[in-house]
């Protein structure tokens, strides 16, 4: 599944659709993306990968969809340089949602409302100076995070500024201003998740 086209969020696909298809021996899998992920001149998945994989289906916004059992949906289009959806994977015991790139608008948190785990891409620690850079920053990340008001949520995809100010404690911070658990992803770090 690709969020959008950008290489820090597709660079493994060709390889992942080999290797999940065992170089197209076994034609089995799924690969969801959204068009332009697809089609036309920015897209990642190799046209000779095509035919190597069960289904290759293309996101839209706001969607439903399932995979052997597993129900996902779509957010909102996202305010960013690709054409970019968030995910949310429905559970038993809450859905465990990720918010990606984008750049903070009104209605973000709705797309995301319900998730009982958040993820959410925090690139920068303050906003850029251009007023260009499509990612959320650690204030904008909060109010998200309040908003939606999941259970628990995680905060990664950090940029140098983010880094700088040590996410952990950036983390911390968070859960004690909104009283929700906020952890800060890491190298090698696990999440468990309580299921049925």
């Amino acid at each position: 599944m690709l969020t959008h086209s950008h290489i820090d969020h597709s660079g493994d696909l060709n390889a992942l659709v080999d290797a999940m298809t065992l170089g197209g021996f076994e034609h089995r899998g799924a690969v969801f993306a959204p068009a332009e992920c697809l089609e036309g001149d920015n897209r990642v998945l190799l046209n000779y990968l095509r035919g190597f994989p069960e289904r290759i289906v293309t996101l839209e916004e706001n969607s439903d969809y399932e995979l052997d059992g597993l129900r996902f949906s779509t957010s909102v289009r996202h305010d960013h340089a690709a054409q970019t959806y968030g995910v949310k994977f429905h559970r038993g015991r809450g859905d465990l949602a990720f918010l990606v790139d984008t750049r903070y608008f009104d209605g973000l948190a709705d797309s995301y409302a319900g998730a009982d785990v958040l993820v959410v891409n925090v690139v920068r620690r303050r906003p850029h100076e251009s007023g260009k850079v499509l990612h959320l920053t650690m204030e904008e990340a909060e109010r998200v995070i309040r908003d939606v008001a999941p259970r628990k949520a995680v905060i990664t995809h950090f940029g140098m500024t983010m880094i700088e100010a040590k996410p952990w404690r950036v983390a911390q911070e968070m859960s004690d201003r909104l009283g929700i658990e906020v952890v800060a992803a890491g190298d090698g770090k696990t999440l468990e998740l309580d299921d049925d």
